[in-house]
């Protein structure tokens, strides 16, 4: 399996590949496989000063990639809750007077879960105190 590398991508090209670029060089197979182990274990690869293939550690996140992160993860949580929500069928249940009064009670959990997500600060990402969803709280 000969590889090449090309450090003007920072990526790897089969030898025989016909769109690989002019500055790329072969590299030993042991040096790829080592590589890729480390990708594996979440390191980054990256050209050292040589244009050579290294590893290195991820760089620290920044806050505004952790809020984003955060924002994103409490977009996710809301949108499965209202699926939750809806399924149960709990408005509709509600509007025509057939909620029972258990189903009242859970759907209520589950509205004040909804407001507590939506008033989550993310710009305190990473360190955010997820509220628990009422399933969760109940078991």
């Amino acid at each position: 399996m000969k590889m090449k590398w090309s450090p003007s991508v920072e990526g790897f090209f089969c030898d025989n590949s016909s769109n690989t670029p002019d500055d790329a060089f072969k590299i030993d197979d042991d040096l790829y496989i080592a590589l890729m182990n480390g990708q594996s274990a979440g390191k980054l690869i990256v050209n050292n000063q040589n244009n050579y293939p290294i590893l290195i550690d991820y760089p620290p996140k920044t806050k505004e990639q952790e809020s984003n992160e955060a924002e994103n993860a409490r977009q996710v949580i809301l949108n499965k809750s209202n699926e939750f929500i809806n399924n149960q069928q709990w408005p509709s249940k509600l509007m025509l007077g057939r909620l029972s009064e258990g189903e009242k009670q859970l759907f209520n959990e589950w509205l004040d879960y909804l407001d507590a997500l939506k008033e989550i600060d993310v710009s305190g990402a990473p360190d955010i105190l997820w509220p628990i969803p009422p399933a969760e709280r109940a078991s």
